[in-house]
């Protein structure tokens, strides 16, 4: 006879299944397992059974009888040397049982032995004693019993150690060189437990394993994130320094299993300092700082970190923490010693219109002239521009006058942003951190060196600003808790949706125009009233559960962009509750195709990132079908008909099936938003095919029996009426806007997203 808890609860007769009764009977058998071998004294089962004081008066005779009732059911599967034996032995029940018998005693054994193989430097053996020791499990423990309600603390304790166990696993695999096998399991755990730094950092080493260090990288942000807003901590050591050894491009993390290896450290020179102190000649006579010497214990188990990254940080022309600028062992320029100064950090994004579907040279060129206005405005704002990345910069304000250096850094933002906005050409966000850093000027004089050279700058505040940035939506600058203490009240702020420790600038106090008119809520038209009715549908589509379409039209120039991203923040200021938010522009294509909304919308909902595999993609959906329904059949079935919108080629499928796609697209919207309260705003209706429209439409067309607390929100010119005269006709819950543009307003600006494919953003 077998026993079976890592699943529903199970019971085998010569391979054949035990009927075990009723709920108190099944739990009654599943308490005396959970502890097998012990006693487990009647007023716990008790309390196993019955939450409190819900235990009726005849819940000891009730436990009595299932006692009874199993009894039966053991002894009928055959000799006691084969079969379990419960006994009555005071204060309560035992029940004797081989413990290779059952497979929770069965899978804390085989991790036992892997993690002995593991440390004992045998990574093959311990993945196939780890890997059938997680074969074991069927699902959740006891995962009948829960639904029924039961929550005992051995059920947690039990999940906690196979994800412990999965760890180990990955540990040994990775071990083992084979990062590519785990990957996809390794980012559906994390992003489960994105609180667990162990597998955190062993997803970050398999993404740079793969080729994928800005993944990695990106990693680290989020994680750091989540922890620091959801417990209010910063990643550990040991994850820290794996994203330095990433940084600095560490032979070590390629080489599984391979000792850490020992960092040059340059000679120190022990002639004196001239006389009055360092000149302009350089660092003449000062030893220069390096890494630790000594030799290196090996990497950390489970991360590949070398143990010299433990020590002390790296100083010098690496650029550390947060900036890719610099290389371990650069020879060194003449730069003086780092001083370690406060200074705040602009990053900022700037993006040409149409970037992603530009050719490669008219790209850079862009981006070249861009970088050259940043420069340019950074400098006459009295900052020092340190490196450009692509679309993102760097600049340091405070380095050589540290007076009011975070208002003249938010300044500089606010001013390339104006400059892109008038010209139309890029879409703009800027995150600015203040606090303490350790920099190097180039040069002995801190002026500058002959070359022109900038800057290099060490600092966990530039991890602060990258991961800002990451959240900072287009068109906006973001300031952390510590610049807006610097500011003392220069600016007008306001607390950034979705992020209690940062703030975003509506403009500056005393000067009118582009800075202040770009984030008011009610810049082009005065529609603060609009926007209160649809922010209270949202809440009452909440409230109720049920779906809502609101139809938003305009003639160009009316707001309609506008009104969009103004209803985002507001509807994010307002909620009481966690609601998603996916917001879609037209694409430059003047016919993307039926499923490029729908595949935008599905990765979005599915956290689908843009670098993400197939694989992973592929994972993420079935995560969030199995948050939609517990039927397996369903799920299968909505996953096979959802697979085109994962394809790289989905939006552009021209296939008979089109209508069966759109079909399962709006079931799974409709779904996700029984889940969460999600909002699907939709810019430039007008342009979508009719069977778009059709679908679109249908979303909000809900029954109360649904409970689907959606809102679909898009906006159109009045051509959509002529065409469809019909839309939104009969809907019991469908509302119409008509904005109106405002005596000499201009055409609004083109909006980050319009230059690449139904790009979207996505606030939660």
């Amino acid at each position: 006879m077998q026993f079976g808890l890592l699943g529903p609860l199970e019971v085998l007769s010569d391979g054949v299944p035990v009927v075990l009764g009723g709920t108190k009977q099944r739990a009654t058998l599943g308490s005396l397992l959970l502890q097998a071998n012990r006693v487990v004294p009647t007023s716990e089962l008790l309390g196993s059974l019955w939450d409190g004081d819900g235990a009726p008066a005849t819940a000891r005779k009730i436990l009595q009888n299932a006692v009874w009732a199993l009894r039966g059911l053991l002894t009928a599967g055959g000799t006691r040397v084969n079969t379990a034996e419960l006994i009555t032995k005071a204060p309560g029940y035992m029940l004797k049982v081989d413990p290779g018998r059952v497979d929770l005693f069965v899978f804390r054994q085989r991790v036992a032995d892997g993690r002995a193989a593991l440390a004992a430097q045998a990574p093959e053996a311990a993945a196939v004693l780890l890997r059938e020791a997680l074969d074991l499990w069927r699902g959740p423990v006891l995962a009948d019993l829960v639904e029924a309600g039961v929550a005992w603390p051995e059920l947690t304790a039990a999940e906690k150690a196979r994800l412990d166990a999965m760890e180990d696993f990955f540990e040994a695999e990775l071990a083992c060189g084979r990062h590519h096998t785990v990957l996809g399991r390794l980012e559906a755990m994390v992003e489960g437990q994105p609180h667990r730094e162990r597998s955190s950092g062993q997803l970050m080493l398999a993404l740079y394993r793969c080729g994928r260090q800005a993944d990695a990288l990106n990693l680290y942000d989020r994680v750091r994130a989540a922890l620091g807003e959801g417990l209010g901590l910063e990643p550990g050591r040991g994850l820290r320094m794996l994203q330095r050894a990433i940084l600095q491009h560490d032979p070590s993390l390629l080489t599984p299993g391979a000792p850490g290896p020992v960092p040059h450290t340059p000679p120190v020179a022990v002639a004196p300092a001239p006389p009055g102190g360092m000149g302009s000649s350089g660092t003449a006579g000062r030893p220069v700082v390096g890494l630790p010497s000594g030799p290196a214990s090996g990497p950390v188990p489970g991360l590949g970190i070398p143990s010299a990254y433990l020590d002390t940080p790296t100083v010098g022309p690496v650029s550390g923490p947060g900036t890719p600028m610099g290389h371990p062992g650069a020879p060194d320029t003449g730069a003086g010693a780092p001083e370690r100064m406060t200074v705040s950090a602009l990053l900022l994004c700037a993006r040409p219109v149409g970037w992603r579907t530009a050719s490669p040279g008219s790209a850079d060129s862009a981006l070249e002239g861009l970088g050259s206005m940043i420069r340019e405005e950074v400098e006459r704002c009295g900052g020092t521009f340190v490196t450009n990345i692509g679309s993102v910069a760097l600049a340091l304000f405070g380095i050589h006058d540290p007076r009011d250096a975070a208002e003249r850094a938010v300044r500089a933002a606010l001013a390339v942003r104006t400059r892109c906005g008038a010209d139309g050409g890029a879409a703009v966000t800027a995150a600015v951190t203040s606090g303490l850093a350790l920099v190097r000027l180039p040069g002995g004089d801190g002026a500058g060196g002959a070359d022109g050279a900038p800057p290099t700058v060490v600092g966990t505040l530039l991890d602060d600003g990258r991961a800002l940035l990451a959240r900072v939506p287009d068109g906006r600058v973001w300031l952390c808790g510590t610049t807006r203490r610097d500011i003392s009240g220069a600016l007008d702020l306001r607390r950034a949706s979705g992020r209690p420790d940062a703030w975003e600038v509506l403009g500056v106090r005393g000067e009118p125009g582009a800075l202040r008119a770009y984030a008011r809520l009610a810049a082009v038209g005065d529609h603060d009233h609009e926007l209160d009715l649809v922010a209270g549908l949202l809440e009452w589509s909440r409230l109720r559960g049920l779906s809502h379409l609101v139809t938003v039209l305009g003639e160009p120039g009316s707001g309609k962009t506008r009104f969009l991203g103004d209803f985002e923040r507001r509807a994010l200021e307002a909620a009481r509750a966690p609601v998603r938010i996916v917001t879609a522009y037209p694409p430059d294509d003047d016919d993307p195709g039926p499923l490029a909304l729908p595949a935008l919308v599905l990765a979005e909902c599915c956290d689908i990132l843009p670098g993400d595999s197939i694989d992973t993609a592929h994972d993420k959906l079935n995560a969030a079908l199995r948050r939609q329904t517990a039927d397996a059949d369903e799920r299968y079935r909505l996953y096979q008909r959802l697979l085109p919108l994962l394809s790289p080629v989905g939006a552009a499928l021209r296939r008979p099936d089109v209508g069966d796609v759109l079909d399962a697209w709006r079931e799974f919207t409709v779904a996700a938003a029984r889940v969460q309260p999600l909002v699907v705003a939709v810019d430039d209706m007008h342009l979508a095919g009719d069977e778009l429209l059709g679908c679109v439409e249908s979303l909000a067309d809900t029954g109360a029996d649904d409970a689907a607390a959606l809102l679909v929100v898009v906006t159109a010119r009045p051509d959509l009426l002529r065409r469809h005269p019909c839309w939104a006709g009969g809907m019991r819950r469908a509302v119409t806007i008509t904005l109106t543009p405002p005596a000499g307003a201009r055409p609004e600006p083109s909006v980050a997203g319009r230059g690449a494919p139904c790009e979207g953003r996505i606030a939660v």
